[in-house]
């Protein structure tokens, strides 16, 4: 195996370089480096697939839409914040930062 290539970790669900390979009890073992998390670990080696591997579409398209759900929840839950607060400040102040809020584009949401 070629230690200098970049390798997917099923277990850890991140790319990982392998840093060192050796055989323990009959089994393979790798040290491999995993950059997102910046830490060094031992893992089977029957835990990482090349990074060339054909990519699974579904698994790769829900992905994408539960990453993009939770990116809107978390953009309305923001604006929703917004507008408690400007409604909470004084009466007479209240249409010019709606009106603020509503030039910013967050008045889609009603």
């Amino acid at each position: 195996m070629n230690k200098s290539a970049w390798q997917y970790s099923t277990t850890h669900n991140s790319p990982c370089k392998i840093i060192e390979e050796e055989t323990l009890w009959s089994q393979k073992i790798c040290r491999i480096w995993l950059p997102n998390q910046g830490a060094v670990v031992r893992v089977p080696r029957s835990a990482l697939h090349s990074l060339n591997t054909e990519l699974q579409p579904k698994i790769e398209a829900n992905s994408i839409v539960y990453v993009a759900a939770a990116a809107k929840a978390v953009e309305e839950k923001e604006w929703r914040n917004e507008l408690e607060i400007a409604k909470q400040i004084v009466p007479e102040i209240r249409p010019l930062l709606l009106m603020k809020i509503v030039k910013g584009g967050a008045c889609d949401h009603e």
